[in-house]
């Protein structure tokens, strides 16, 4: 009996690897075509209508289906001894690493056009090379703009969705309000996506709406 429960187990955690997989595949294309479809078109045009329905539509489940999967794969762990301290030494290979490494890579490039801009100019050459602001936001430490290489804001909040997780493991567990958490931390995601871009339209607008 306890054997046949261990395969069921295997089976059902088999399955459900294998459809989170196969989204994660169809997400990754539906990102492609978010950015395909980015730029802004003739209002009525064909292809107007098109990044209506899939840039800006459709496709949008893709990003929030990350997190998801994010969230689900690191709460599986809650329950194991030490699951915080090894979670976040985990993603520091693999998401701070990488976003140090492309932020570092990014930097450099970018420092290289301020140059020859500079020069073209007849300004001094490190004129805004290495302001604080600048330094702040390319290793993408102002949660008031995404990073200078603007894609990374997503590891960026998928790392601090691991440094929060203990929060949310006490909501999801009915420690902090049990549903009520829950239904405030909706609340906050509508009032970021939906009412941030209105009512906050500049500094705070960009932190609710890029995942903060």
């Amino acid at each position: 009996m306890e054997g046949d429960l261990k395969i069921e187990t295997q089976a059902r955690s088999a399955l459900v690897s294998a459809k989170f997989a196969n989204m994660s595949l169809l997400s990754a294309v539906l990102v492609v075509i978010i950015h395909v479809f980015k730029r802004n078109q003739e209002f009525g045009t064909v292809v107007w209508w098109m990044r209506q329905f899939l840039g800006e539509g459709v496709c949008r489940i893709a990003v929030p289906f990350f997190f998801l999967a994010a969230g689900y794969f690191l709460a599986k762990h809650f329950n194991d001894v030490g699951w915080w301290r090894n979670e976040v030494s985990k993603r520091i290979k693999t998401l701070i690493a990488p976003f140090v490494t492309w932020s570092l890579i990014c930097f450099f490039l970018c420092s290289l056009i301020i140059i020859v801009k500079n020069l073209h100019n007849g300004a001094c050459w490190k004129e805004g090379l290495f302001t604080c602001r600048r330094l702040l936001v390319a290793f993408g430490l102002n949660p008031f703009t995404v990073p200078e290489l603007r894609q990374l804001w997503f590891v960026r909040v998928l790392f601090c969705l691991v440094l929060v997780s203990p929060l949310l493991r006490c909501v999801v567990s009915g420690g902090v309000g049990g549903g009520g958490g829950g239904v405030g931390g909706g609340g906050g995601w509508v009032a970021g996506k939906v009412c941030g871009p209105g009512v906050f339209p500049t500094r705070w607008g960009v932190v609710m709406n890029f995942g903060f």
